[in-house]
């Protein structure tokens, strides 16, 4: 096997790999895909279809590079899709618009980018070279090649084996946590306390330092809230930090609402989510949670909370009233430590 057709190999085998991954992420959360799609705004009836036509047609296309025979049809219908998906890439960015990509699962779900649109422009280049081979060129078989080199389809079994039980581990350790903080929640409301508390490092801004202040767009298009503005009903304000992408912060946030419904005249709630442009216009449920959009985490950067999901407590005169707290157990005790002190607040006021 000469130079050429070793690098033909490799470029097949990594644009099947990388497809076969693709695919194999969108259909895993293919709810989650399809309400990508949304963001890059395609139409609610083709969503779903959508969802199943564009990892079906990445394995396809995958199963074509594999095969010798199929090799120059595979990398045709992969350099036509790369392209359409670098088109709409293009188009976003330059209108400013960052929708997350969940082009490999709901884990690496993240805002588009120039190195979104650099990836797709490589993954392009590799299947244009095969391209340019020619429908006559004769591909190396990838079985015969693999049956010939024993300990390397070794070494490739074993590494998807360990990617794969990676993948398992990383998920598994997030029902975890999800299953922890129920637990703890749970030991809360019972009253049971821990044998033995932990210290820990304080996280965030000072204790009676000044909130930064900050102005956010809210959801469904109304007008802007500062946080000067939501002091103004001489309440505390508690900042919940989430992201799009984040799967506890999605755990989260029913019990953000029930929390808003039980407490509303105690302290204000505000969710600062992590969110693209198209999602501004999204609409909020009447008499629901304040929601802000952020984009680049700018806020959260201010107050020191880029993990995700987060809280800290500013007081009504605009001052950091609790250390930073991380995760759905450690924001409920924030929030039950608040309500003692609104009433204290406002007895001596009385």
């Amino acid at each position: 096997m000469d130079a050429l057709m070793m690098l033909f190999l490799a470029l097949r085998l990594l644009l099947a790999g990388i497809l076969l991954m693709a695919a194999a992420g969108k259909l895993q959360h293919r709810a989650a895909f399809a309400a990508t799609l949304g963001e890059f705004a395609v139409p609610a009836a083709l969503r779903p279809a959508l969802a199943w036509l564009m990892p079906l047609t990445e394995l396809a296309i995958a199963a074509l590079l594999l095969f010798a025979a199929s090799a120059w049809w595979g990398a045709a219908a992969g350099a036509v899709l790369l392209a359409i998906y670098s088109a709409v890439l293009a188009c976003l960015l330059q209108r400013g618009l960052r929708p997350s990509c969940n082009c490999f699962g709901l884990e690496d779900a993240k805002p588009i980018s120039n190195t979104t649109l650099a990836r797709n422009g490589v993954l392009l280049l590799m299947a244009a070279t095969l391209v340019y081979a020619g429908p006559a060129y004769a591909h190396a078989s990838v079985w015969h090649y693999l049956a010939e080199a024993p300990a390397l389809s070794a070494c490739l079994a074993v590494m998807l084996a360990q990617w794969w039980l990676l993948h398992q581990v990383l998920r598994q350790n997030g029902r975890l946590i999800l299953r922890m903080d129920n637990i703890e929640l749970r030991l809360d409301a019972a009253n049971v306390q821990p044998l033995q508390a932990v210290d820990t490092q304080a996280r965030g801004l000072v204790v009676g330092s000044l909130a930064p202040e900050f102005t956010l767009p809210e959801a469904g298009g109304g007008r802007p809230q500062s946080l000067a503005r939501l002091r103004s009903a001489g309440l505390p304000v508690l900042l919940i930090f989430s992201d799009i992408g984040c799967s506890p912060c999605a755990e989260l946030a029913p019990r953000i609402e029930s929390w808003h419904r039980q407490f509303r005249e105690r302290v204000r709630i505000a969710v600062i989510l992590r969110v693209d442009t198209l999602q501004t216009q999204q609409p909020r449920p009447p008499g629901g949670c304040i929601l802000l959009l952020q984009e680049d985490r700018q806020v959260a950067a201010s107050y020191d909370a880029l993990v995700t999901p987060s809280a800290v407590l500013v007081s009504a005169e605009g001052t950091i009233a609790s250390h930073l707290a991380l995760g759905a157990k450690d924001i409920y005790d924030l929030l039950q430590a608040t309500l003692p002190q609104t009433y204290e607040t406002r007895e001596i006021a009385a």
